[in-house]
């Protein structure tokens, strides 16, 4: 899903998991956060991290770094540093790459 941009079938992937009982795993939020994030459906991503989707997987800097990405590339740079801070506040270390994404 990630790889061919299909942001709408990985979100409908973790749905219909979720529907049958399964909890994701941190694999498969990062796969559909990244699928959002290389459609520019920075929105969505945004929304797998703070939504039921990804309820209970342990957020970590790769997931909030590929989050992070889709707003930058649509110049929503607020929210890019909005997510930055929460990472911190979240306990979540930053790498070379959230910063750099919160300083574009």
């Amino acid at each position: 899903c990630s790889r061919g941009h299909q942001w709408q079938l990985a979100i409908q992937m973790l749905c219909s998991g979720l529907d049958e009982g399964l909890l994701p795993d941190v694999i498969a939020c990062s796969t559909a956060v990244t699928a959002c994030q290389r459609s520019f459906q920075w929105k969505w991503a945004a929304e797998l991290l703070g939504g039921s989707q990804c309820q209970g997987v342990q957020i970590d800097t790769t997931i909030v770094n590929a989050i992070m990405s889709a707003p930058a590339k649509g110049s929503q740079w607020s929210l890019a540093h909005a997510l930055f801070a929460k990472m911190h506040d979240d306990g979540i270390d930053a790498n070379s790459i959230s910063c750099g994404l919160a300083l574009a």
